[in-house]
């Protein structure tokens, strides 16, 4: 039977090398990535001759959005799996410390895609507690329309 709803778990964020890329490398241990899509401000377009308030649109504003996750410490050197996964976070890290702008890519459970432009508006670890695990949080805004792809 099939479901009328889909849970978030199991999506995926990975980044491209730059605004182009086509190969995207999984960002691991991320919590929440903000929304995809964009909002256009409501402009009056009403004129005397109208008897009601009409609208239109202005320009498009593309979502801002924080990734945030948990941080990955540096692992033993024999570790080669969490390395792995270190290792690619890092990456993703310097990209944003360097406030760069890259192709994002998000892939849901049922396999439908979104990609994008993301500027990079900094790096931040927020606070915490000492029961709190490390985290990071990298703000951003999305910089294009999302190029879909339906899940097959």
């Amino acid at each position: 039977m099939s479901e009328d709803v889909i849970l978030n778990a199991g999506t995926t964020i990975g980044f491209a090398a730059n605004a182009e890329g086509t190969s995207f490398t999984i960002i691991p241990h991320v919590d929440a990535f903000g929304g995809l899509g964009f909002t256009a401000e409501a402009k009056d377009k009403t004129s005397l001759g109208d008897t009601y308030q009409k609208q239109g649109h202005g320009l498009k504003k593309f979502a801002e959005k924080a990734i945030k996750g948990k941080y990955i410490p540096k692992p033993d050197a024999e570790d080669t799996e969490l390395t792995a996964l270190y290792t690619a976070q890092q990456a993703f890290f310097t990209k944003c410390k360097a406030l760069e702008e890259f192709k994002l890519q998000v892939v849901f459970s049922d396999g439908e895609k979104g990609e994008f432009l993301f500027k990079s508006l900094g790096f931040n670890i927020p606070e915490g507690t000492g029961e709190d695990w490390k985290m990071f949080e990298c703000p951003g805004i999305q910089n294009s329309e999302v190029d879909w792809t339906a899940a097959t």
